[in-house]
């Protein structure tokens, strides 16, 4: 298999920080990523997110600092501009019918069908909305490695 693959913001916390739960298993998603030269990429809103993310663990860590020492795929950014709601967004919902995620994660979704790629991420309920419209959308850590292994 070799879609490329939307990362959701979840996935580089998980690797960059070594007392998050899913960070073994993160470390071997990215692995994969990073040997087979997989195409990576995150809606724009993504990098927001991930400021955002950081900032919350900086201050519910007492100051610790992020990890900057990881190697991380190039990751191209996915614009989030009129372009997007004109020709993705409205016929995403158009074919696909009510997207019931946040409004951040529904851009991971519309982005990943407009683009026919697969979405990276352990967050459950975007996983299961996801494939619900489109099986195999949406994969956790467990699947991408089986996948891609």
């Amino acid at each position: 298999m070799n879609k490329s693959i939307i990362i959701d913001v979840c996935t580089i916390l998980d690797y960059m920080l070594p007392h998050r739960k899913e960070h073994e298993k993160a470390k071997s998603a990215f692995s994969i990523l990073l040997s087979k030269s997989i195409k990576v990429s995150m809606p724009a809103h993504g990098f927001c997110e991930f400021k955002s993310a950081i900032i919350c663990e900086y201050k519910n860590k007492q100051g610790v600092l992020v990890r900057t020492d990881i190697d991380l795929p190039d990751i191209a950014i996915l614009a989030i501009d009129e372009s997007f709601v004109v020709n993705e967004f409205i016929p995403s919902l158009n074919s696909h019918g009510i997207i019931d995620l946040k409004s951040a994660d529904m851009i991971y979704v519309v982005k990943a069908i407009s683009t026919g790629s697969i979405i990276l991420t352990q967050d459950k309920k975007m996983l299961s909305k996801a494939n619900t419209l489109v099986d195999g959308l949406a994969v956790n850590y467990d699947s991408f490695i089986q996948l891609y292994a």
